[in-house]
């Protein structure tokens, strides 16, 4: 999964005029949200993301979804965009605060995502 997230922010950057790269990646955070989970509305640009020798601020946000047999867990970007992801979709976006984001509750079943940031 990791090496196909890093392609994936290589191709974002490429096809991205304004964006010279990024320095690394981190490594994947996976995710179990059970029924009645969500995550509130949020952005990832945080000073503190990285532990250790490995110090940045995220420029790059990426959110896969790995599987898609649940219900509610919506991925909701900028307040109102229901972006509908399918089990193996993964969405990159600037992590700056003007992308916030929140996953709607879980109605049930159980929604795995894995989650990773460039900076």
């Amino acid at each position: 999964i990791m090496n196909t997230m890093r392609d994936c922010y290589i191709k974002y950057v490429e096809t991205t005029p304004f964006l010279n790269g990024f320095q690394g990646i981190c490594q994947n955070k996976f995710i179990k949200y059970c029924e009645g989970a969500f995550i509130t509305e949020h952005a990832d640009h945080i000073h503190g993301i990285f532990d250790g020798e490995r110090k940045g601020i995220p420029v790059l946000s990426a959110v896969g979804l790995l599987n898609d047999d649940f219900e509610g867990g919506k991925f909701i970007l900028c307040e109102d965009e229901e972006i509908d992801l399918g089990a193996g979709d993964m969405l990159i976006f600037p992590s700056i605060f003007l992308f916030p984001h929140k996953v709607e509750p879980i109605l049930s079943g159980t929604r795995y995502s894995c989650v990773t940031w460039a900076w």
